[in-house]
Formats: structure tokens, C-alpha cells, sequence
């Protein structure tokens, strides 16, 4: 089923107007528990909304991301559950994508697949990883072709955002730094920038034969606000997020001639999504006009946007509060340039989800997302990672690929004749090779 946008979430979007302003609403606090039903809507966001307050720690203006590293934002189920994440033989020959046996590759821990493999940070910020082979032959499922890592539990932050990664690097947020490390192992820990907003995830989309360029979330300057800035090789940091607004979340997509950035002002009221175009003069980085694309209800200190490319064309995605009653995946087609006040379809889930891991790969010439939902809408209900096709009107019907407790991160690569699909769920860090049928 996937609705239009509901009636609150449309009464949020004629505030675009007053957020172009300044205006804002209450950031929320950190929530706590699995699963629950949403608490605030988009209808609310007008009550809300106001002139910002000049705000110290502490106030209505807290925004969402953790403020003592990827720990602060776990669902408690996740730190006590430990079923066993196996896949779903019933489910192993359904849909249009093969999914090949799951590997357990190492502890939980900030875990990103890559074309080479699955790279994982631990503690001391060194870079891990497990390589990958070549992808099974045949219409059955197969080995999964990676090796997994010898190492110990406590190596990990085991609910750590996993690194951006590309042009061979592996970006990530340490200790309020962005850094980077190269993935063949080769060099020492670079650190790009100490104004890094920690527990927050790193966005990077790497075009051929461009300079690298990531986007990362700043921390709250002195009226608790967090910003997103573009660091890129050989030139000074850009300011990403326009006057009086903030950032908790930020997403880059590549195309033809440059990139889209979006950024998520995750609030308890209202969550805006900013959309604009970044390219290139020689050395230089140019933004284009930033817009208010999508407004959406109450977010949480884990909501976090997602984006994938189909062609030219950008989709960002969003696991959000629909209404007070409602939860679902927001599915915003932004298109190849920014556009103000788009519609948004829903994929409603049977009920509210504190961590839905999102995340979108290009594969066989199809483009291809992951994402967590509840199995059924009772409290404490097991959860499923779902593998859809992306069509011209949004998401299709998804095939179930595994099914846990809970799921804390996700992330999709594509690879020669497919994709590498990892994810963190049952205190380990789990992956399989993804081919088209």
C-alpha cells in the first residue's frame, strides 16, 4: 500500500514559506524503548512554530543528533536481544534479486560494503576489512564470497554510524573530527576537520574522475544548532546549510555534472528537507539555490535521510511519522534539480520504528533499496530488512531478505554482476552478495 501524502503531513508543507524565514519548531528529545506509536504530527507543526530563540543547552532548540557518540542513540531492545539473524529460507528464492547466504563477517561495529568488501572502524580507528571475491554463478543462491574478520566484541562501538567511502578512502566522524583512512591500509588517519558533529553519519558519492567530495553534520554552534558542511580534496570547507536553518542528517547523490545534496532538520514539530545543486568551477565549489523540497512530521534523534539516483533523477527517503497514528518510509522524488513542495508517497509500516536502517545501491541497471520495518504492528515485533526495486513511481513490492529482533545500520554497494548488501542486527555485523536474476 503506499497513500499519498497524508492530511497533516500536507498542512506541514504550506510552512515552506515561513521556514524560508527563519521560522522553526521544538527539536526533539532523545527517545528511548523499540518500538512505539508516534507521538507528535505534521498538523501540529503551525502551534509549534516560532520566531528562534537565542537557546542554551538544554531548551526546546536541542536538536536531534547524539551528543555522546552513536551509543546515545540505540534502541535498548537492541543492546538485549539476541536472536539468531538467519535468512529466511522460505523467502530465499522470492522476488527479483537473488540474495546469497549470509556471512557473519565480525562483531557489531561501524560497517560500511564497499566494491572490495565490508569495511569496519573500531575504537581506535583503524580500518578493517573483509574482502570480498567474485559473485556466484547460477540461479540459486549461493556462497556469499567474503571473508570474515578474526576479532574481539570490544573492538567496536557496536551501534556506530558505518563510514562513507570513496575515491579509496573511508570518511568518518571520531571524537568531533571528520577523518579518513585509505581503504587498502596503506597511510595514516587524515583528519579533515575538527568541527564534526559525533555520532553523526558521513555522506560521500563518488562520480569518475572527480575530486572527492563529502558532506558532513557540524557541531551545534552557540545557539545549539548543527550545521552541514562539504569538505572536498584541495580546497577550503563550504557551508551547506542556509541561514536560519540546521541540520541533523545530510545525503549526496551524484550525477551527470555535479551533485545533489539534501539535508534533514530533524524536529519534533516538523522536519524540513533541503535540497540543492552542487558542481564544480575548476577548483571551486558552486551551490545552487537551496529549496525547501519536502516538510515532514515529528522526526527522532535517529531519523536520517536517505538518497539514491534512478538515471539523473534523485530520490531521498525518510522513515518518519506520517500522523499521530501513522509511521511509514517517506518517498520524496526530487528530480534531477531541486523542486519546492514535492509530494511525498508513503510505505506504511504496521507500526512505529525508533532505527529503520535505509540505504540504495544501483545494480544490474536497476536501482535497488534496503530498509527495516516491523513484521506486525504489535509492540516488540520482530523486524524485516526488505530489498525493492525503485520504479519510476516509487518503490515496488519487496522481498523479506532477513529478519531480526532488531536492525541498527544498513548499507548497499553495487559490485561486478551485482551488489554487497551489510547490516548490524544480534550484536554481529552480518553480509551477503545480491545478484538480478
Amino acid at each position: 500500500m503506499q497513500p499519498g501524502l497524508g492530511a497533516g503531513a500536507r498542512s506541514a508543507a504550506l510552512l515552506v514559506a515561513a521556514l524560508s524565514t527563519g521560522a522553526c519548531a521544538e527539536r526533539p528529545r532523545q527517545t528511548q524503548g523499540f518500538q512505539r506509536l508516534p507521538a507528535g504530527s505534521a498538523a501540529a507543526a503551525k502551534a509549534s512554530a516560532g520566531p528562534r530563540p537565542s537557546a542554551q543547552p538544554g531548551s526546546a532548540r536541542a536538536r536531534l543528533a547524539p551528543e555522546s557518540g552513536p551509543l546515545a542513540a540505540v534502541p535498548s531492545a537492541l543492546v538485549d536481544s539476541a536472536p539468531p539473524a538467519a535468512p529466511p529460507p522460505d523467502l530465499a528464492d522470492a522476488g527479483p534479486f537473488i540474495v546469497d547466504e549470509l556471512v557473519d563477517v565480525a562483531p557489531a561495529g561501524p560497517a560500511t560494503a564497499t566494491t572490495t568488501g565490508v569495511v569496519l572502524i573500531d575504537k581506535q580507528d583503524t580500518l578493517r576489512l573483509a574482502r570480498r571475491g567474485p559473485l556466484p554463478k547460477g540461479d540459486k543462491p549461493g556462497s556469499s564470497p567474503l571473508h570474515a574478520l578474526e576479532a574481539e566484541r570490544a573492538a567496536f562501538a557496536p551501534y556506530g554510524r558505518g563510514p562513507a567511502v570513496s575515491n579509496g578512502h573511508a570518511y568518518w566522524v571520531s571524537r568531533g573530527r571528520l577523518v579518513r583512512r585509505r581503504i587498502d591500509g596503506r597511510g595514516e588517519l587524515e583528519v579533515l576537520a575538527k568541527d564534526a558533529r559525533s555520532g553523526t553519519r558521513v555522506a560521500a558519492a563518488p562520480r569518475s574522475g572527480a575530486t572527492p567530495l563529502v558532506a558532513y553534520v557540524t557541531a551545534p554552534d552557540a545557539d545549539g544548532t548543527p550545521h552541514a558542511r562539504l569538505w572536498t580534496e584541495g580546497g577550503p570547507s563550504v557551508a551547506l546549510t542556509p541561514d536560519g536553518a540546521g541540520t541533523s542528517s545530510v545525503a549526496l547523490v551524484a550525477q551527470r555534472d555535479g551533485w545533489m545534496a539534501l539535508t534533514l532538520d530533524g524536529r519534533s514539530g516538523m522536519t524540513p528537507l533541503h535540497a540543492r545543486r552542487v558542481t564544480r568551477e575548476g577548483a571551486k565549489l558552486v551551490l545552487g539555490p537551496d529549496l525547501v523540497a519536502w516538510v515532514g512530521s515529528s522526526a527522532q534523534s535517529t531519523t536520517e535521510i536517505a538518497a539514491l539516483g534512478r538515471g539523473d533523477e534523485v530520490w531521498a527517503f525518510v522513515a518518519i511519522e506520517i500522523d499521530v497514528l501513522h509511521f511509514g518510509l517517506a518517498q520524496i522524488r526530487i528530480g534531477r534539480v531541486p523542486r519546492l513542495d514535492v509530494p511525498a508517497k508513503f510505505l506504511n509500516f504496521a507500526n512505529g520504528i525508533n532505527t529503520s536502517p535505509v540505504a540504495g545501491a544501483s545494480l544490474c541497471g536497476r536501482a535497488a533499496l534496503v530498509y527495516a520495518r516491523p513484521s506486525h504492528g504489535a509492540p516488540g515485533a520482530p523486524q524485516e530488512l526488505v530489498l525493492a526495486e525503485l520504479g519510476p513511481d516509487g518503490l515496488g513490492g519487496g522481498q523479506v531478505v532477513a529478519r531480526s529482533k532488531a536492525f541498527a545500520d544498513a548499507s548497499f554497494a553495487a559490485v561486478d554482476g551485482g551488489a554487497l548488501l551489510a547490516y548490524t542486527a544480534d550484536h554481529r555485523t552480518w553480509a551477503a552478495s545480491v545478484r538480478c536474476r
